[in-house]
């Protein structure tokens, strides 16, 4: 008898492993594409001349914009916001994209110097007074 369970045994170990398969490992995601890629000026006008209309067009969207860097401020418990200007902006201006930075964006925009034209990519969240807001943004290559 104790023969017989060891015989069972050493062939259990023996088919077992026949039966697992390995799992396929996943081609790494591709990013999404953004819904728009749009200049921050023109951003800017739309929304002013239309921010229903503008809405509908970008908020909650992936978006991609281009525009002039101004700078990265902190934001109290909101992380680090990037100023996006027109890229036709002068020194003094009011009307900028905020650009609530992903976490994985930070060294890269540490290193971006004023006025450099960058183009980030994020999800729109709309406009507040005079400034568009994304948020989840990175900057694209």
């Amino acid at each position: 008898m104790m023969r017989l369970v060891s015989l069972a045994t050493l062939l259990a170990l023996t088919v077992a492993p026949l039966g697992c398969k390995k799992q396929k490992q996943k081609p790494p995601e591709t990013p999404p594409e953004p819904a728009a890629t749009v200049k921050a000026g023109d951003l800017l006008k739309e929304y002013r001349a239309n921010a229903l209309a503008a809405d509908g067009k970008y908020k909650g969207k992936l978006i991609k914009v281009t525009g002039k860097f101004d700078g990265v401020q902190k934001a109290p418990l909101m992380g680090y916001v990037l100023q996006l200007l027109p890229e036709d902006a002068g020194e003094a201006n009011l009307v900028f994209i905020q650009c609530f930075l992903a976490e994985e964006a930070h060294d890269e925009a540490a290193k971006v110097q004023a006025g450099q034209p960058i183009t980030v990519q994020g999800i729109c969240d709309g406009q507040t007074v005079s400034q568009v807001k994304m948020s989840k943004c990175t900057l694209a290559k």
